[in-house]
């Protein structure tokens, strides 16, 4: 397995040949949440990721199986000071020069949904967000509520909203509206 430093930390790689495992090993140095994100279908890749996290012992603690074509995440909580190794292949363990994929880790809670979907340009509104440890840090689906600043006179997409939570700041990526969603 490639080793990574300290996280966060984000790999691109690529599934060349036919059952073909990428594998990565990184450690924390304080328990917690750690999730991981994975980008293929987003940046047009075909294939369709199995994700697994081991401990040292080789026992499973996470998984997850992109069987619709929508690319998968993961968060488990890890122990301070345990080597961990994630690894990656296609479902039907398939590879090819086009099976490229980025790989993000990072420490933390993990926002999954807002409501409402995204924030009316140049209005104050109030957001709840539901993902992983909002609130306490554990692996557990929880919301917060935060008031966002619409930002005006910019016709981005988007922008990056710090989410304060009690177990951390989250960056969110914001969309940005004309009208009210």
């Amino acid at each position: 397995p490639q080793r990574l430093g300290t996280l966060p930390a984000v790999v691109s790689g690529r599934l060349m040949k036919i059952a073909e495992v990428d594998q990565y090993q990184f450690m924390v140095k304080q328990s917690g949440l750690v999730s991981l994100d994975l980008y293929a279908r987003r940046i047009g890749s075909k294939f369709h990721g199995v994700l697994a996290v081991y401990d040292q012992a080789g026992q499973r603690v996470a998984d997850v199986a992109d069987t619709e074509g929508l690319d998968v995440d993961l968060s488990f909580p890890a122990r301070a000071g345990e080597i961990y190794t994630a690894k990656l292949h296609d479902l039907d363990f398939r590879g090819n020069r086009a099976y490229v994929y980025r790989l993000g880790f990072h420490r933390g809670p993990r926002v999954v949904t807002m409501i409402p979907a995204a924030v009316q340009r140049g209005k104050n509104q109030r957001l709840e967000f539901s993902g992983i440890g909002l609130v306490s840090g554990e692996k557990q689906r929880e919301s917060v509520q935060a008031d966002v600043a619409g930002q005006a006179g910019t016709k981005a997409a988007s922008f990056s909203y710090p989410l304060q939570t009690s177990a951390g700041v989250v960056p969110v990526a914001l969309p940005l509206s004309d009208v009210l969603e």
